[in-house]
C-alpha cells in the first residue's frame, strides 16, 4: 500500500507544475500537496486551526450520523459503511450512498458551522459503481443567514445576496455529450445569476466548466476538491475553483478566465476576463455549509437532459465518499509521508506537534449525562420530536414518545421501544441529545467528559 501512495504523491506533485486546462491565474492558487502534506494518512489534521469537519467514516452510521447537523436517509436503506475505500486512504472502510428508482432520491449529510467563514474549501475522495448512470445534484458549499437545522432548496430562484448563495461541484450530462456520470462543473446560484428565461423570472444554476469537459471515470477512486472565497462586498472580487488529483481543473476570479455568458452558462473562449463573483451584499452573510450531497431525482424521472447510455443502469446507482475535509485553507490530497520540517535557526529541526487527547472523566461524564437525561425528557413531555438513534449499526429515524427517571421510549417503524438510561451509550445519548438542544457547550463539555474527541471538536465549534 505504501508503494502505491508514494507513486500518486509523487504524480500529484508533478501535477504541480502544470496548470489545468483552465488555470489561467494558477500562479495566484495552489495545486499539488497542500494542508493535508503535514499530515501523513489525514491523520492529526483535524487539531489544525484551519479545519472546521474531518470525517474518516470509521464509525456505524449511527454515530457518523451523529456528527452531521442533518442525515436524510430514507428508512435507514440509503446510507452505509463499506468496505470500499481509497488506496492513499489510511482507513479501513469508507461511506456508500445507494440510491434506488422508486424506492428514494438518494441521501446526504449536511453540516452547518457558526457563525461561518469567507472562504471554504471542501475535499472529498470519491467513486462511482461501474454501470453508474448520471447524476442529478452533488457536494455543495453554501452560505445561508439563519441557517436552520437543514438544508433550503434554491430550484427556480436567484438568491438574494443578503441572505444566501450556494455552489456545488456536479457530474454533468452535458446533455448526452458526456459519458456518465458526467464531467465536473460548478453549478452555482448568487445575486448576480443570470437566467434563460427572457421574462426573468425562473433562475436554475449557472453552469461554470472547463474549456475542455473533465470526464469522471466510473469504478475508480478520485480526489475532488473545491473553494469558494466570498468577496469583499460591495465589490465583485468573488471566486471559486476546483481540483482532481491535485490538478488545478477551473478557475474563476476577477481577471480569469477569458469567455462570455451564453444564457446562463459561461462558455471559456473568446470574449473578456471574467469580473468576478458578487456572492453578497454585506459581510456579514458567511460561507456556513458543506452539503454532502446525492441526489437522483430528475434522473429516475427520466429528464431528456439524461440521456440513456449502454452500460448503464436505468435503475440504480452506488457512489462511495471517503476522507472528507473542511478547511478554510487548501488541503490537497493524502499523502503517506510528512513534508520536510523548516529549520529553526540553529539548524536543529523542530520536534513534531503532539496531537492533545481527549481523557474521559467518568465523575463529571455521569454530571453531564444527567444535564442531557433532563433535556431529553423536557422535549419528550412538550414535543415529541422525530430523531435519530443508532440501531443495529444504522442511523434510524424514530419518534420521542416519553421519557422518564427509567428511561425513554421511542416508536420506530411502529414499535414501541423502552431503552433503559444505563443501557444507552455515550455516543448514542450525545447523537439523541444533539438533535434536541442547541446548548453546544453542555454538548461539548459531554463529550469530552465521555472521550468522544471528534464529537467534542464539533461541538467547540458550533459554541458561539
Amino acid at each position: 500500500m505504501t508503494m502505491r501512495v508514494s507513486l500518486t504523491a509523487v504524480l500529484v506533485a508533478a501535477a504541480a507544475a502544470i496548470s489545468g486546462p483552465d488555470a489561467r491565474g494558477a500562479d495566484a492558487v495552489p495545486q499539488g500537496p497542500g494542508l493535508a502534506a503535514r499530515f501523513p494518512f489525514d491523520r492529526g489534521i483535524k487539531s489544525h486551526p484551519s479545519v472546521l469537519l474531518h470525517e474518516t467514516f470509521e464509525d456505524g452510521i449511527g454515530r457518523i450520523s451523529s456528527r452531521w447537523t442533518q442525515v436524510k436517509n430514507k428508512d435507514g436503506k440509503v446510507l452505509s459503511v463499506s468496505g470500499e475505500k481509497p488506496p492513499a486512504s489510511g482507513g479501513r472502510q469508507s461511506l456508500q450512498m445507494h440510491s434506488v428508482k422508486g424506492r428514494d432520491t438518494g441521501g446526504h449529510l449536511w453540516q452547518c458551522f457558526k457563525p461561518g467563514v469567507d472562504t471554504m474549501y471542501g475535499r472529498f475522495y470519491v467513486k462511482f459503481s461501474k454501470d453508474h448512470p448520471y447524476v442529478h445534484h452533488f457536494v455543495k458549499i453554501g452560505a445561508w443567514r439563519g441557517a436552520s437545522r437543514w438544508p433550503a432548496g434554491e430550484a427556480g430562484y436567484r438568491h438574494d445576496g443578503s441572505k444566501s448563495f450556494q455552489t456545488g461541484i456536479e457530474p454533468g450530462s452535458g446533455w448526452g455529450k458526456n459519458d456518465p456520470p458526467g464531467g465536473w462543473f460548478l453549478y452555482t446560484y448568487w445575486c448576480e445569476m443570470r437566467t434563460y428565461d427572457p421574462n426573468k423570472r425562473v433562475y436554475y444554476g449557472n453552469a461554470f466548466a472547463p474549456q475542455k469537459p473533465c470526464q469522471i471515470p466510473r469504478d475508480r477512486w478520485q480526489c475532488v476538491e473545491f473553494m469558494v472565497k466570498a468577496n469583499d462586498a460591495p465589490k465583485s472580487d468573488g471566486e471559486q475553483a476546483f481540483w482532481v488529483d491535485g490538478r488545478l481543473i477551473g478557475r474563476w476570479a476577477p481577471g480569469t478566465p477569458t469567455g462570455s455568458w451564453k444564457s446562463d452558462k459561461y462558455r471559456i473562449g473568446g470574449g473578456e476576463p471574467f469580473k468576478g463573483y458578487k456572492w453578497r451584499t454585506t459581510n456579514d452573510l458567511k460561507i456556513n455549509t458543506f452539503w454532502l450531497l446525492y441526489y437522483q431525482e430528475a434522473v429516475w424521472r427520466g429528464s431528456t437532459q439524461f440521456k440513456k447510455k449502454p452500460n448503464t443502469s436505468e435503475t440504480e446507482g452506488t457512489v462511495w465518499f471517503d476522507d472528507v475535509v473542511v478547511a478554510t485553507e487548501y488541503i490537497g490530497p493524502i499523502v503517506a509521508q510528512k513534508a520536510a520540517q523548516k529549520k529553526p535557526s540553529g539548524g536543529i529541526i523542530a520536534p513534531p506537534k503532539i496531537e492533545k487527547k481527549t481523557k474521559a472523566d467518568p465523575k463529571k461524564e455521569a454530571e453531564l449525562r444527567a444535564k442531557l437525561v433532563a433535556v431529553i425528557r423536557d422535549k419528550a413531555a412538550s414535543e415529541k420530536p422525530a430523531i435519530y438513534i443508532d440501531f443495529a449499526g444504522r442511523a434510524t429515524r424514530a419518534k420521542l414518545v416519553s421519557a422518564d427517571d427509567d428511561g425513554v421510549k421511542v416508536s420506530m417503524r411502529g414499535m414501541a421501544m423502552p431503552l433503559a438510561w444505563e443501557k444507552i451509550k455515550s455516543h448514542r445519548l450525545y447523537g439523541m441529545a444533539s438533535k434536541l438542544t442547541d446548548d453546544h457547550k453542555l454538548l461539548a463539555d459531554y463529550c469530552e467528559a465521555a472521550g468522544l474527541e471528534e464529537e467534542a471538536e464539533k461541538e467547540r465549534l458550533l459554541v458561539k
